[in-house]
């Protein structure tokens, strides 16, 4: 999501803020229940201000206005369900008990990847064998080994 530099939220066009509070209800960041609860402490907020604002011009000191009115909600409501993505992702952040060890980290010998092309080019060449001469195949590989079943399939003739 590109960053939005040097702008204010109230320069935004309506429809696009609208569309910015449906995606955080969709992403589980807001519940309807907490935006519809902002909007209507807006004209409370308006009021608290106005009042602040009376006093300030008369010289009263008003020391509890802020108090009054909460920034946020200060929890969800009990009702609002997450969705299944946004579940995942808080049991993702959650604090694993214990991890299992790392894994040790597997080093091939210069032999080993040889045996591994070999196996590579034997799985390769079989897959477009017919299934008769696949069992002849796997019958030459079992007695003599890989590197002779692969010396057997190049002189089979080409479609």
């Amino acid at each position: 999501m590109p960053k939005i530099r040097n702008e204010n939220i109230s320069s935004l066009p309506v429809i696009d803020l609208a569309y910015a509070v449906s995606r955080l209800v969709a992403m589980g960041k807001a519940t309807q229940a907490e935006i519809l609860q902002l909007a209507a402490e807006r004209g409370r907020r308006i009021s608290v201000l106005q009042a602040e604002l009376s006093a300030l011009r008369h010289g009263v000191a008003v020391a509890t206005v802020a108090a009054r009115l909460p920034a946020r909600p200060a929890a969800k409501p009990a009702t609002a369900k997450k969705p299944a993505a946004a579940k995942k992702h808080a049991a993702a952040k959650r604090p694993v008990a214990s991890k299992a060890p790392a894994p040790k980290k597997l080093t091939i010998t210069p032999a080993r990847a040889a045996q591994l092309k070999v196996q590579g080019m034997y799985i390769g060449m079989m897959r477009s064998l017919a299934v008769p001469v696949k069992t002849k195949i796997k019958a030459i590989a079992k007695d003599k080994g890989m590197p002779a079943a692969i010396e057997a399939m190049k002189k089979l003739p080409r479609k």
